[in-house]
């Protein structure tokens, strides 16, 4: 893609908003509140957020470093998605590596690297939303009232954490796109705390929005139980997910992939079930050891595959993809 002048402005201000000093300040704060708050808002009942654009603070600082980018991106809640995809897309357009620039402005990410299980304790309605209670010794103590958090892949805010449990709202969407309604009390649930800006990528990029649900179709031992040198404590897996059709377009083999939200690589796809190989430490850390066959599992696809298929879209549509474009279409 050939640089433009205005490619060449976003680049600048992305050094400019980057810096300790960066008069960006005030549009930092504003970014980080309303950023928060639309991460995650799937967990919380559709009254609870508002509708402003979460990029708007990111837009306007642009704006005043000379990007000419579409008004819409100020006033139209549909034109954009939240204020990371956009750092994201602009950081790519402008050549600089994400990971530099998040490193000076937290955003709030995972990367599939489960820290423990929880188990839930109870899931029970409330007026528009569900509310789940989690066991989770060793995170709950770590966490603060409003606080993001991925359970199974899903990001939710914590609500009244104690020293032993936290509780989380689901929304209807959450319900109805993930497999947390489904559970029983007694579930075993991944954990993963948002990932500190500058700290290691362990897995892939996981923003913690589920796609959909899949079904496990397998979970077997790569050496067959009735070997003699069968061992379940130290064998590695082959894991098999059948998944959702809107999310097949995104299963590229050795590529990335969220389930529950542990970040895996695809071994295999035939079309509609994907293959990979779980070592043991996978197998027992996680709550993938208490999952049988025919489970709803929950899948991301890897955010990176997904531009790159808006990419090919475009191009094949005959579309000059730019920054501009990236904005006024939600990236």
């Amino acid at each position: 893609m050939q640089s433009t002048h205005f490619e060449e402005k976003s680049r600048q201000a992305l050094v400019t908003f980057a810096r300790v000093d960066s008069p960006a300040a005030p549009y930092k704060s504003q970014l980080a509140q309303r950023s928060a708050h639309r991460r995650c808002h799937s967990s919380r009942a559709a009254e609870d957020w508002s509708p402003v654009p979460a990029s708007a603070p990111f837009v306007t600082f642009f704006r005043t470093q000379g990007c000419k980018l579409p008004r819409e991106a100020d006033t139209d809640p549909n034109q954009t998605r939240n204020a990371s995809d956009s750092i994201f897309a602009l950081c790519k357009i402008g050549g600089i590596a994400a990971s530099s620039f998040l490193r000076r402005y937290n955003t709030a990410m995972f990367t599939g690297i489960i820290e423990r299980t929880g188990t839930l304790v109870s899931l029970e309605p409330r007026g528009g939303v569900h509310r789940i209670t989690v066991e989770a010794p060793g995170i709950a103590e770590r966490l603060r009232e409003g606080d993001s958090l991925a359970v199974s892949g899903v990001c939710l805010t914590a609500l009244d954490p104690e020293p032993h449990s936290f509780h989380a709202d689901l929304a209807r969407e959450t319900l109805e796109r993930t497999s947390l309604g489904a559970l029983e009390p007694g579930a075993q649930v991944n954990l993963e705390l948002p990932t500190a800006a500058g700290s290691p990528l362990g897995g892939h990029v996981v923003q913690g929005h589920v796609d959909g649900t899949g079904v496990l179709t397998a979970l077997e031992p790569v050496i067959p139980e009735s070997s003699p040198n069968f061992d379940r404590k130290t064998t590695d897996w082959t894991l098999k997910v059948r998944v959702p059709e809107n999310t097949r377009a995104w299963m590229v083999d050795k590529g990335s992939v969220a389930i529950e939200g542990i970040s895996l690589t695809i071994a295999g796809f035939d079309g509609e079930t994907i293959s990979m190989a779980i070592l043991p430490l996978t197998y027992w850390r996680t709550n993938l050891h208490t999952l049988r066959s025919g489970a709803p599992v929950n899948i991301e696809a890897d955010v990176l595959v997904k531009l790159a298929a808006g990419q090919r879209a475009a191009q094949k549509d005959g579309l000059d993809l730019t920054a501009e474009w990236l904005v006024a279409n939600g990236f």
